[in-house]
């Protein structure tokens, strides 16, 4: 009899850790994705969003919550009219490393197949180099403001068109909010995935990547 019961408890707590084994509690995704940047103005060619992030899950429900942590990086070749000078080009290199946090909500259709939904907040890191690979001082978020609020206006007048440059841009573009719609992940072992995300703003709108959970 105490053979039996040492042996119910054995099998009760084995089948507690398989089962705790099988819930996967983290994700790391890694993504390619796609953005440009806001004015189609300016010719350009760039690099894909490379993309990596961590999620960690809340709850231990089929509809879950899970939040974590999105890095992402781009760069872009731009040709600037508003930046050229004379005896010069009008290329510049731009590139943004946008850092964020993000809340997701988790639905799952299947054993294989979840879809997501949520919200990234983010800051913003900034570089722009002229063509000679020298660093282009940023402006003044309040100058920035100032200035575009000026060409808005005179653009609202009808006396030109509105045409904010790269600096103005990128300063007054430190903070984000994206809205992530719809996403999926689909399973194809115990550990690996592949993912995609649509959003809605930057720093890219739509992603493709592997997913390992563990």
């Amino acid at each position: 009899m105490k053979n039996l019961k040492t042996l119910f408890i054995l099998l009760f707590f084995s089948y507690q850790f398989c089962n705790s084994q099988e819930l996967k509690l983290n994700k790391i995704n890694l993504n390619l994705g796609s953005s440009f940047f806001r004015n189609i103005h300016y010719t350009h060619t760039n690099t894909p969003v490379f993309i990596a992030s961590y999620d960690r899950r809340l709850n231990t429900d089929d509809v879950f919550f899970s939040a974590g942590l999105n890095i992402s990086h781009q760069q872009w070749l731009i040709n600037d009219p508003n930046q050229i000078a004379l005896s010069d080009t009008i290329d510049q290199f731009l590139n943004r490393t946008s850092l964020g946090l993000r809340l997701l909500l988790n639905y799952r259709t299947s054993k294989r197949l979840k879809l997501f939904s949520g919200i990234r907040a983010s800051y913003n890191i900034w570089g722009l180099l002229d063509n000679h690979k020298n660093k282009v001082e940023p402006l003044s978020p309040d100058v920035a403001a100032i200035r575009i609020g000026w060409r808005t206006l005179v653009s609202l007048l009808g006396a030109a068109d509105f045409d904010p440059n790269i600096r103005e841009q990128i300063a007054v573009n430190k903070f984000g909010l994206q809205v992530i719609p719809i996403a999926a992940n689909y399973a194809f072992s115990k550990n690996f995935g592949v993912n995609v995300e649509l959003a809605l703003f930057g720093p890219y709108y739509f992603s493709a990547g592997i997913s390992y959970d563990f």
